[in-house]
């Protein structure tokens, strides 16, 4: 959920006909919510290109523009994440700079990035990644930006567990608090 101004939108991932996955958005409140009949934002299409399909994102609302971090991938390709930028939400401009990250840049190794959440907090960027290294090691790992594009990971696993399948990072005045899902099961 972001929120800009009074106004909050539902991002959310679909799928078309076809199998392919879509960014949609849903601007309500409490119980009445209403999504818009056009992806808001879609993988790029071009064939065997980083970001030909995408999965996981994180839309974070900061400074008056909605910015977008979403993994891309193809079938010749594994998952890096890309970024983009809307003022409105519903219109992106991809960074000219993407991939802003991949497994590859992560001292932790090459693998699948499953999931990501990005706050900005104390004039960083910070984003956590669900990964699947090539050992079949599932990861958090964690990675800070200056600026949304340039992104530093020092190799911190922040929590290694096979059944991982995903999660949510927030802060509470001087803590960090991480809801997670094991298999089934959610824990805090």
């Amino acid at each position: 959920i972001s929120v800009a101004g009074s106004q909050p939108s539902i991002f959310f991932l679909a799928r078309d006909n076809n199998d392919a996955r879509h960014i949609g958005r849903a601007d309500g409140k409490g119980t009445s919510w209403a999504a818009g009949t056009v992806p808001v934002f879609s993988g790029s299409s071009t064939s065997n290109a980083w970001d030909e399909s995408l999965s996981c994102f994180s839309v974070l609302y900061d400074g008056g523009t909605y910015h977008l971090w979403y993994q891309g991938y193809s079938l010749l390709s594994s998952s890096n994440i890309g970024y983009a930028s809307s003022a409105d939400g519903y219109a992106w401009t991809r960074g000219t700079t993407n991939p802003v990250f991949a497994p590859g840049f992560s001292p932790l190794g090459i693998g699948w990035i499953k999931q990501l959440h990005v706050i900005h907090d104390e004039g960083l960027y910070k984003m956590w990644y669900l990964m699947v290294t090539a050992t079949s090691e599932t990861i958090v790992g964690y990675a800070t930006s200056p600026d949304r594009i340039n992104w530093m990971d020092e190799g911190t696993k922040i929590l290694v567990s096979s059944t991982v399948q995903g999660f949510s990072v927030m802060r509470e005045g001087a803590v960090y608090r991480m809801w997670y899902a094991l298999a089934e099961e959610i824990y805090y």
